[in-house]
């Protein structure tokens, strides 16, 4: 009876660090490349592996607030003021 107890807790425990960005729905990545029409080609979790991936005609662009250093954080677009 004890360890069914120890596994339920050690069960329990386990799942309490798990992140819940696991579980969450949708592309969480506060980066992505569109080409030139607008559409969606990746997303990416870092700055540079979108740098490396981008092409000629496409954009990158950053949907969420991201900090690239402790002093400097890039502010995300705003959708519906957006220039290029």
């Amino acid at each position: 009876m004890k360890k069914i107890i120890a596994l339920i807790i050690s069960v329990v425990m386990l799942l309490s660090v798990v992140p819940f960005a696991i579980f969450a729905e949708g592309d969480t990545n506060p980066i992505k490349i569109v080409d030139a029409d607008g559409n969606d080609v990746a997303t990416y979790a870092a700055l540079q592996d979108a740098y490396d991936a981008v092409q000629e005609g496409q954009k990158i662009v950053i949907t969420e607030d991201i900090t690239l250093a402790k002093y400097l954080v890039v502010k995300s677009y705003d959708k519906n003021n957006l220039r290029n």
